[in-house]
């Protein structure tokens, strides 16, 4: 991703660019169409990073560039420190003027303040913080590591994880996730005498530092150290499982119509950015379909019941963040339909999802694992969301129980108790069977499935 152009074309490129996000963001919520902000958010970042990608490398988020500086600083990927300031200079320059113009145009100003104002900012600048991080280790993934094939995917990746953001951290903080942005939209609204970007700005640049701190984790290589497979292996399916199991517990809890929206991508995003380290699992049951099944022998039991601890304290883990950022809010675990049924719902589709997935041409290719992933976990969790709350995944199942025990004081309930007891069991029968299944059929006369190479190794 490293721009190849003079840096005074670059300091233009990124100016074009993160005016015209700014600008783009605050005339849809102006205009009344706040619902669509993040889809906005997201087409901007798409187009320009497929326009001026190859001049600046699209950061168009000072949070991005930091993250990049602080990389190359410590012997990674990323770009110098002198670039690397011009840039975040260049940025929150654009994002101030954008937010002027917007302003001016549609004759009055748009501020970004927590939801619930004063009392909601360290709420705000906690959900600020994680996606942004949840940003920038997408963006040093697919953008800079060295061994990622993915890089055709990137503009779509960036597009990905704004939609993810936005519409995950949007209830509490508005979703900025870019202190251009914020800092932009504090100075057209200095009237209102109230300045939070400072506030979002700092949790967004610790963020990004964070994010440098989890690339260096799951990317060892890139810094000249040496690679440890067991060690980047399961920080990157504590990640996943975390950034999955938080996003659906936010988008959940806001009730917005476009809840899929920032839950499909999270999925895509992650597993686009993290296949090649630990083959992007991010769920015990789809760990578990491919330690039963022939596709992936390197999955012993030992390395299988690692990725589901991992995978399982990662949903526990973001299943105590979105209960906590959202002031005591939770989802119950309890079926909207009886015990019996909603367990078997979620063994016919956790089988579907994990035998689809299973497919050689799909485990083979990031983009298709991707999107096979995502695409079913959107379309099953809607249509399971009368029975069972469509949870395909005892990470999400887990992070669910999590989450309404911390709201609750850690006082177990019957009925929650009685529901994971019944939909982690009916989840790994689901993956068992898909992974025998496939290993039976993989073993056809006239299947043509080569299936002692490891998708995984």
């Amino acid at each position: 991703m490293a721009p190849l152009q003079p840096l005074g074309l670059r300091l233009v490129s990124e100016f074009v660019g993160t005016y015209v996000l700014v600008f783009t963001v605050g005339s849809v919520f102006l205009s009344g169409h706040a619902l669509w902000g993040g889809v906005s958010h997201a087409i901007v970042l798409v187009v320009g990073t497929l326009a001026l990608g190859r001049i600046s490398g699209a950061n168009f988020n000072p949070a991005v560039s930091i993250a990049l500086g602080a990389s190359k600083a410590i012997g990674g990927g990323g770009q110098r420190l002198g670039p690397m300031g011009a840039y975040v200079c260049v940025q929150i320059v654009a994002g101030i003027l954008a937010s002027l113009s917007y302003g001016a145009l549609m004759q009055r100003p748009l501020g970004m303040e927590p939801t619930r104002g004063a009392s909601g900012l360290s709420r705000a600048c906690l959900v600020e913080m994680l996606y942004t991080c949840a940003y920038c280790f997408l963006v040093l993934n697919v953008g800079v590591a060295k061994d990622n094939s993915t890089n055709p995917f990137y503009g779509f990746v960036i597009g990905l994880v704004a939609l993810m953001g936005t519409y995950s951290a949007a209830p509490v903080s508005g979703g900025c996730l870019n202190p251009a942005m914020a800092i932009g939209m504090d100075v057209g609204y200095s009237s209102g005498g109230v300045y939070y970007g400072l506030f979002y700005s700092l949790a967004e640049v610790l963020g990004a530092l964070l994010a440098v701190l989890f690339f260096r984790l799951v990317r060892p290589e890139d810094f000249g150290r040496r690679k440890n497979d067991e060690t980047a292996e399961l920080v990157s399916e504590f990640l996943g499982s975390f950034v999955i199991v938080l996003t659906v517990g936010m988008s959940v809890l806001s009730q917005s119509p476009v809840a899929g929206l920032p839950i499909i991508s999270s999925i895509v995003s992650m597993s686009l950015a993290l296949f090649k380290v630990s083959g992007a699992c991010f769920n015990p049951a789809m760990t578990v379909a491919f330690a039963t099944s022939s596709r992936a022998p390197s999955f012993t039991l030992a390395r299988t019941a690692k990725y589901i601890i991992a995978e399982l304290l990662g949903g526990g883990c973001a299943g105590f963040a979105y209960v906590g950022i959202s002031d005591g809010l939770f989802f119950s675990l309890c079926p909207t339909g009886n015990y019996v049924s909603a367990s078997m719902a979620e063994c016919a589709f956790v089988f579907a999802l994990c035998y689809i997935i299973l497919s050689r041409s799909l485990a083979r290719s990031a983009g298709w694992f991707a999107f096979a992933t995502g695409a079913f976990m959107l379309i099953g969790g809607m249509l399971l969301s009368r029975i069972s709350s469509g949870m395909m995944s005892p990470a999400i199942t887990f992070g669910m129980f999590c989450g309404e025990l911390y709201a609750k004081g850690f006082v177990f309930s019957s009925h929650s108790t009685l529901a994971f007891g019944m939909m982690i069991p009916a989840q790994v029968l689901g993956s068992v069977l898909a992974g025998r299944i496939c290993a039976l059929t993989a073993k056809h006369p006239g299947h043509t499935y080569a299936v002692k190479s490891d998708a995984f190794a």
